[in-house]
């Protein structure tokens, strides 16, 4: 576990680094200018994510977590956290698309939580969907209560993985088969 949290939060060091040591040598045009500031903000805030499902995670185990919970409409919530991967799905050229049922009404609900939820879900479609594919997430009333999905054109999780996709720090992929990095929260 250590050894994996170590690697993760390393990862986005190095062109931290690298960008702030070309833009600190004046050599730098432009337009390599604001790239270099689009990967350190990029790098930053995937950091700045680890830390914090790290600290969730401790608030959990020490029985300190909480949640807001009040009446709610998920279609902001849910648009909040499609916004801001945005650059992350026009990077892979990937249609981002939001189905959202405007009767969903109110419900009850933590939104920081649920938009932190919905930001992962869609985070994880992203990356693991290839250049050029599709994600799309949909809100629909069923009933008497309300459903998310969040489906991509990747490709998809193993069959034998699916009973452990909610337990902390597990991933489809380990070892060197990995590509991709986090926590697996």
């Amino acid at each position: 576990f250590l050894a994996t949290v170590s690697h993760e939060l390393r990862n986005p060091l190095a062109p931290i680094l690298t960008w702030t040591q070309l833009l600190r040598s004046g050599t730098l045009d432009e337009a390599k200018s604001r790239r270099a500031l689009e990967v350190i903000e990029r790098n930053v805030i995937s950091q700045s994510q680890l830390i914090d499902d790290l600290i969730d995670v401790s608030r959990v185990v020490s029985g300190k977590f909480r949640l807001d919970v009040r009446p709610i409409d998920l279609s902001p919530v849910i648009k909040g956290a499609a916004d801001s991967q945005v650059p992350a799905s026009d990077a892979k050229q990937i249609r981002l698309q939001l189905v959202l049922d405007e009767r969903a009404g109110l419900i009850s609900g933590d939104s920081e939580r649920l938009q932190q939820v919905m930001w992962n879900l869609i985070s994880n479609a992203i990356k693991f969907t290839p250049k050029g594919g599709r994600v799309q997430v949909v809100l629909q009333r069923a009933e008497s209560h309300v459903e998310i999905s969040v489906s991509d054109s990747g490709a998809g999780i193993d069959a034998e993985f699916l009973p452990h996709v909610f337990e902390p720090f597990r991933q489809g992929t380990g070892g060197s088969m990995r590509r991709h990095g986090g926590l697996g929260l």
